[in-house]
């Protein structure tokens, strides 16, 4: 069992829904994680390659990543990785897919950038609203 521990970005923002487990409705969200290779270089010298794994968590953690989570948000994950094999109908051509298909442990790292962006605006709106000078002012 190949069990890693990686970190990256997360490609999008996640999407929370509800799945019938057992028989009850279950918290599930399915977030990728874009993953920099540093290791691989090209001809001059800079890092190429990227890996993306396909990533699903269950119950809290599916609500916590959901609402702290978000596009280009630093996460690490460990979980077992799967490796999933398909053929595109059109074209014969195989593909490869990696997944951790139960998330078991995540840590976020630095600021969510859709806080920071929204932080940013409020203080921008702020400076705009101190700037302007009303007939009521003198």
């Amino acid at each position: 069992m190949f069990n890693p521990t990686f970190v990256g970005r997360m490609t999008a923002d996640p999407i929370l829904r509800s799945a019938n487990i057992n028989g009850e409705a279950t918290p599930v969200l399915n977030f990728r994680v874009a993953v920099d290779d540093g290791f691989r270089k090209d001809a001059e010298g800079k890092k190429i390659g990227t890996e993306f794994y396909d990533c699903a968590v269950f119950r809290g953690a599916a609500e916590t990543i959901a609402k702290y989570g978000g596009k280009g948000r630093v996460i690490a994950v460990a979980g077992t990785v799967h490796t999933r094999e398909w053929y595109d109908s059109k074209t014969g051509e195989k593909h490869f897919s990696l997944t951790v298909p139960n998330v078991e442990k995540y840590e976020f790292f630095g600021a969510n950038p859709a806080a920071v962006k929204e932080a940013a605006a409020e203080e921008a709106a702020a400076d705009v609203g101190a700037e302007m000078e009303t007939p009521w002012d003198n």
